[in-house]
């Protein structure tokens, strides 16, 4: 009897923290991941569920234009942009009603653009874009594990005991950490990093910051790579590995890294020297306190894996009736290239692995495997089996 005297202060105490992180929740919503970019149901102005990106990378909540079209959502106003084109005028609507779970949300400002570049990368319907102007206003935590965004009322919000707490800058409302990486010659270098799980990628380093330390020649065995980003254009990066990576509580062994070469970078970000994607943040339960600039990490069921990355350099997409995956692009000097892949062959069968039925996504993560591939294509009504090798980088 003494000895449940003796823990119950402590079972009390836990009970307690329960509690007041129970007290504090606002909505559970439920996510998807789709080519590591994660998907929430929202409802605008009375509509039915529309599909939106959830991005902590994103400046501000974006409605597609064919989608404020549809719902008579009108335009308040007009603002500029950076594009890579140089500036541009997009349209604003200010009296908008979201509805994020349980969260009603009134006078939200929503930015009308054309999706329809994010539709031919991700192979998806995105019908807009959650951003850092309406999450800035809670405690945001991201499960992986329980795919779901848990909102949280930040005056009662109770940090869980058992996660590692790690200060962020907030730049341009955007969450910033810093991190450090140690090279093959042993340098170390450090900056601030980007929490941007709108980013499929495992850890980017920006052209300026690249180009600066000569990254390109000291980082150790790279690969020239070339990836489609969502405007459609085509980037130049270096693939490879890094030693080491910390950040927090956290130091991470020989994890790909990607050092970008778009001119684009030049310009762009220029308060980081990098960001960290979401195929490494969904490695993690996290919780981004944007009141108090803490951010809480705990490793979930996923930190384990491997960190495995593979190039073909072919880049599959849906057909236009959505029952054939084939394939949209082909890099230059690429596995696929080498091997004769063109554009708009079909992608009947990988090894014994039947592309009928499978996503564009499916597809795509099945050609970028670290292993020999027989690729049975259809080329005007003509099958072929092509061998491919993606390089392991």
């Amino acid at each position: 009897m003494a000895s449940v005297f003796r823990f119950l202060p402590f079972m009390v105490a836990l009970w307690l923290m329960a509690q007041e992180s129970t007290a504090s929740v606002l909505s559970h919503i439920p996510f998807t991941l789709h080519n590591n970019h994660i998907f929430i149901n929202i409802e605008v102005n009375g509509s039915q569920p529309l599909r939106f990106i959830f991005d902590t990378g994103a400046a501000t909540t974006v409605i597609s234009e064919r989608e404020a079209s549809r719902l008579d959502i009108t335009h308040d106003g007009f603002s500029t942009v950076r594009s890579r084109k140089g500036p541009k005028f997009v349209y604003y609507s200010n009296y908008n009603k979201i509805q994020l779970g349980k969260v009603a949300l009134s006078r939200v400002k929503m930015v009308h653009l054309s999706l329809g570049h994010l539709y031919r990368a991700l192979d998806t319907e995105v019908q807009g874009i959650i951003g850092q102007d309406i999450l800035k206003q809670y405690v945001v935590e991201i499960n992986y594990d329980q795919s779901l965004i848990i909102l949280h009322n930040p005056s009662t919000y109770a940090p869980p005991p058992d996660y590692h707490q790690q200060t962020f800058d907030l730049i341009g409302g955007r969450p910033y950490i810093d991190g450090s990486f140690r090279l093959n010659n042993g340098e170390l270098l450090s900056g601030k990093f980007q929490l941007d799980n709108g980013s499929g990628s495992f850890v980017t380093l920006y052209s300026p910051f690249v180009d600066e330390h000569q990254l390109t020649r000291k980082i150790g065995r790279t690969q020239q790579t070339y990836t489609m980003n969502f405007s459609g254009a085509i980037d130049r990066n270096f693939a490879g590995r890094l030693e080491e990576f910390e950040f927090g509580w956290f130091s991470l062994s020989d994890i790909p890294i990607r050092l970008n070469q778009s001119r684009y970078y030049k310009k762009a970000f220029k308060d980081g020297i990098g960001h960290i994607g979401n195929a490494l943040l969904k490695r993690f339960n996290i919780v981004l306190d944007y009141h108090s600039k803490q951010s809480y990490w705990q490793p979930n069921q996923s930190f384990a894996d491997e960190f495995t990355l593979a190039y073909s350099g072919l880049v599959v997409k849906s057909d236009n009736q959505q029952e054939k995956v084939v394939i949209r692009h082909v890099f230059e000097d690429s596995p696929a290239d080498e091997a004769g892949f063109t554009p708009d062959d079909e992608i009947v069968q990988i090894n014994d692995i039947s592309a009928d039925g499978r996503s564009s996504h499916e597809v795509q993560a099945l050609l970028n495997r670290q292993a020999p591939l027989e690729v049975t294509i259809r080329r005007q009504n003509k099958v072929k089996t092509i061998n491919l090798y993606p390089l392991a980088l």
